[in-house]
């Protein structure tokens, strides 16, 4: 058995997918994002943001652990 005849195709609607997942985003929204100079996990400002966040997590549990 392949896994062509275990999985159908997936087939996504064009729908304006407002949270995480597979969808088609309007044209218009991927335009403003752009412009606006979209902000990823990468980017300097977003990875400070995540260690302080587990920083304050870590003092919340009282943990030392490095994965938290």
């Amino acid at each position: 058995m392949t896994d062509t005849e275990l999985f159908p195709q997936l087939v996504i609607p064009e729908t304006l997918a407002a949270g995480p997942g597979p969808g088609n985003t309007d044209a218009r929204v991927l335009a403003s994002f752009a412009n606006a100079g979209l902000a990823d996990h990468m980017q300097a400002d977003v990875l400070r943001g995540m260690i302080e966040c587990k920083l304050m997590l870590r003092k919340v549990w009282g943990t030392k652990n490095t994965y938290t």
